[in-house]
């Protein structure tokens, strides 16, 4: 147990409770001027709960509740000042859902739902701006999760197994990936994955592999996809699986804006003037598929 603390004046709060591996309740605490809560609460395995607190002057969220395994739920958090949030929930394996989080102002989200694997929804999850870059691992293994919200990745880099794991994630919405570098196992395993709109694709990725994942993908979602691929002059790669490639055998395409640097397309009949198949226009863009 903790005592009732006087920490009003209280700024640094990383690490405070770190490792106590005991401990099951904390009191309420005034952090009111806090700006660093990394490591706060890492470890402390048998936290059932967490008092609301004020965090609207923090800046440092790394690790605040990593692997706090009893914990099912956090309390209200206002992270609007918010920048790193990597390994925030890393290993909250019985988390189920989360509280409202702006994290708009957020620039690194690597691992930071890692193995969260009791979590069913982040539709609290507010990323509206364009400052994140990294990431890497965000919602790893999280096996339970459904959907995402929206999030505004435009400035991405690193997507490396964002998704991986995620064996009941259906839907995707936009995904601005014009900026990545980095896209080993994004979607790995997704073996239910139905809807996914990927925007301004510049790097070779994988979205389907035969018949383990990605085997689902609407013919909407691929020809979406395929829509965004930007032309490119080096070997770059579209991975979507024989599956994937066999609901496109047949299907015909026309470019209806030469002046567009994607060279945006619709779907037409073979008889149509400027008829091409869908893959002779990847093909055309500079890209190779299989």
């Amino acid at each position: 147990s903790i005592p009732e603390l006087d920490t009003g004046k209280g700024t640094d709060f990383s690490q405070m409770f770190s490792s106590c591996d005991s401990l099951t309740i904390i009191p309420q605490l005034d952090v009111s001027n806090g700006i660093d809560f990394s490591y706060m609460f890492n470890d402390c395995y048998k936290l059932t709960s967490i008092p609301e607190l004020d965090t609207s002057k923090g800046t440092n969220f790394t690790y605040m509740f990593d692997s706090c395994r009893a914990l099912t739920s956090v309390s209200k958090l206002d992270v609007n000042s918010g920048e790193n949030f990597s390994y925030m929930f890393n290993g909250c394996t019985n988390l189920t859902s989360i509280p409202e989080l702006n994290a708009s102002n957020g620039t690194d989200f690597s691992y930071m739902f890692y193995k969260c694997g009791a979590l069913t929804s982040a539709s609290k999850l507010n990323i509206s701006k364009n400052n994140g870059t990294n990431f890497r691992y965000m919602f790893y293994n999280c096996n339970n999760l459904t959907s995402i919200p929206e999030l505004d990745t435009s400035n991405g880099t690193n997507f490396e197994s964002m998704f991986d794991g995620c064996t009941n994630l259906v839907s995707v919405p936009r995904l601005n990936v014009g900026n990545g570098t980095k896209f080993t196992y994004i979607f790995n395993n997704c073996e239910s994955l139905q809807e996914l709109y990927l925007y301004n694709i510049k790097k070779s990725i994988a979205i389907g592999v035969e018949a383990i994942y990605g085997h689902l993908l609407t013919v909407d979602s691929l020809i979406h996809i395929i829509n965004e691929l930007h032309p490119v002059t080096s070997k770059t790669t579209l991975t979507m699986g024989s599956v994937n490639i066999n609901k496109l055998n047949g299907l015909y395409c026309k470019i209806i804006d030469e002046t567009n640097s994607k060279l945006p397309m619709v779907l037409c009949e073979s008889t149509d003037s400027g008829a091409m198949l869908i893959g002779d226009y990847i093909t055309g863009k500079g890209w190779t598929y299989r």
